[in-house]
């Protein structure tokens, strides 16, 4: 998994390459943590290839933090195959996709 962060005014933008997985969830959510100043949150998953359950975990609470905040998450440029897991999981319904 690669990650690439942008910061401009009260928005991080982050990209991510690759696998969201059991091994590789917990360096998103701590890199996250590190990174993650702003206000609002651009998640870019054109190239995300897969997601699992410890990945949609990392994502939700991303959320949260977001409306704790009074700020947003916004996921996009997301691929057919990450797309049906977040209809199959019902995620569609909670982030602004």
């Amino acid at each position: 998994m690669e990650l690439k962060f942008e910061e401009k005014e009260d928005t991080l933008f982050l990209s991510i390459k690759g696998r969201v997985d059991t091994l590789t969830a917990p360096i998103l959510e701590k890199s996250l943590q590190k990174e993650w100043t702003t206000k609002n949150l651009l998640i870019d998953l054109k190239d995300l290839e897969y997601v699992s359950s410890a990945g949609l975990r990392v994502f939700l609470a991303a959320l949260k933090k977001a409306k704790s905040q009074n700020g947003t998450l916004k996921l996009f440029n997301i691929n057919d195959s990450v797309m049906e897991v977040f209809e199959i999981t019902g995620f569609k319904k909670l982030f602004q996709l």
